[in-house]
């Protein structure tokens, strides 16, 4: 990304937030802007990722965008690398304390909410993900998972949750690329139906609280590095409360059949699968990528990729709707 494509308001807040955090000098460089502004920060003390919370585009889900919500994800970031294992984005204090820093937008008296996080050494996989890194995935998932059941979070934590709005709110916002020419209006009306079929054999799941709790809900090939073999999972804004199947659901959709089966192995060695999940897992699969459709609409950036993928989305839809599996490949 130029650096020259930030918006003139923004262009200040990161050298603030910077100086704040670390009282040190530093370097910035620009990475991107998609939910937040990132940077890599390098400095004296080490290696940083910093985060300007503004969204690229309208959120679908501005509650992510609170100091609160915000706040919430470092506690459980602190919370990961404190008690387990796992390398995480360790969050680094503000002068107050907090890990959310408000810093003043230019010409105006709004603050943007900022956080500095420790980086995470790792390699980022192109192409496609080996059956062993794929079963490390499945892994992964299961460590989090098993931390997040027994975590007792802090007074005033709040993630969103991951429910029948939430998804229904990302369907609205694909069937507007209708009239764009991105989605036919008869795949628009197939990714409809699809997520009908879901909450209809997924619902009862969902209030059950052997099968839900605080999960990463976005662990796709750009938010994990590979580091001496094992993945370690970054970006936890997506963090929310769901279906413990979702959050395999969503990793599953990155990956070729083969991989997806190491994975499900994988996390199944862990963490029991029931009759059924299989299908479950499919139709999370679903519905995930209805979301990634209505998550990426409203910028224009991505809508040669959604032309891409939708045809391809459609394709799962029908299969899913059919009855035919399709997890492990066809």
């Amino acid at each position: 990304m130029n650096p020259s494509e930030v918006p003139d308001e923004l262009r200040g807040v990161a050298p603030a937030a910077v100086r704040r955090f670390l009282e040190e000098d530093a370097s910035l460089e620009l990475l991107g802007h998609g939910q937040s502004l990132t940077y890599r920060v390098d400095a004296s003390s080490g290696r940083y990722l910093l985060r300007v919370h503004a969204p690229v585009t309208p959120p679908a889900d501005p509650e992510f965008f609170t100091v609160e919500t915000i706040e919430s994800e470092c506690a459980w970031l602190r919370a990961l690398g404190d008690e387990t294992e796992l390398v995480v984005q360790r969050p680094v204090p503000g002068p107050d304390g907090r890990h959310v820093l408000p810093v003043q937008r230019a010409g105006g008296d709004e603050a943007v909410p900022c956080t500095l996080l420790r980086w995470v050494e790792g390699e980022l996989v192109t192409g496609r993900r080996s059956d062993e890194q794929a079963a490390r995935l499945g892994e992964l998932l299961a460590a989090l998972q098993r931390h997040a059941e027994r975590w007792k979070p802090p007074a005033g934590f709040t993630r969103p949750i991951h429910d029948r709005r939430a998804a229904r709110n990302k369907l609205a916002r694909a069937e507007g690329l209708v009239a764009l020419g991105i989605v036919t209006a008869d795949d628009a009306k197939l990714f409809a139906r699809a997520l009908d079929r879901t909450e209809d054999e997924l619902a009862p799941l969902d209030d059950d609280p052997a099968r839900v709790g605080l999960i990463h809900a976005d662990l796709h090939e750009t938010n994990y590095v590979f580091h001496d073999g094992f993945p370690r999972p970054i970006d936890f804004s997506c963090a929310v409360y769901g279906p413990w199947l979702y959050d395999v659901a969503e990793c599953a959709t990155h990956l070729h059949p083969d991989g997806r089966r190491a994975l499900v192995e994988a996390y199944a060695q862990e963490r029991h699968l029931a009759d059924g999940d299989l299908r479950r897992i499919e139709g999370y699969f679903v519905a995930s990528l209805i979301e990634v459709l209505g998550y990426h609409a409203p910028n224009p950036r991505e809508h040669d990729y959604l032309r891409e993928a939708a045809p391809r989305f459609a394709g799962f839809a029908r299969r899913y709707l059919d009855g035919r599996p399709f997890l492990f490949g066809v």
